[in-house]
């Protein structure tokens, strides 16, 4: 059976999420499912990611968008990969929540977004001050 090039770009995607060790999953839309949400979701030491997966010079959809930019407005990790960058996902995971605080250890540490101020903020353990607004509070997980 022939793979067509959006399949490829998955394939690649699920190889480096199983060396990651990454839970994953790729969501049903029809029927019951919700329309627009990307083609892998899942989460790695605590983050929460979706992955849409393009052939070519593809680009998602305003509702494929849309739900992209509501899961990095949770404090979630979303990234559209294609055959350009479909060996760049591990990499990718690592670094925009990993390399930007300075001695950033995933097992104790974590980025979120302050819940008054929407401000990203370093978490230790599961409780942060927010320098901006002055606001603590408990961050559930």
């Amino acid at each position: 059976m022939v793979m067509t090039p959006e399949a490829k770009v998955k394939k690649v995607v699920v190889k480096q999420l199983k060396e990651l060790g990454a839970y994953y999953f790729f969501p049903a839309t029809g029927g019951y499912g919700k329309s627009g949400v990307p083609d892998i979701v899942g989460c790695w030491e605590g983050l929460f990611f979706g992955i849409e997966c393009k052939a070519g010079k593809n680009i998602p959809t305003a509702l494929q968008e849309k739900n992209l930019r509501d899961i990095e407005k949770a404090g979630g990790f979303q990234v559209v990969i294609n055959e350009e960058n479909m060996d760049q996902v591990s990499k990718l995971l690592h670094g925009p929540y990993r390399q930007r605080a300075h001695g950033f250890d995933p097992k104790t540490h974590w980025l979120r977004k302050c819940l008054s101020c929407r401000k990203e903020i370093l978490l230790e353990r599961n409780i942060f001050i927010c320098d901006q607004c002055k606001k603590s509070d408990k961050f559930r997980y």
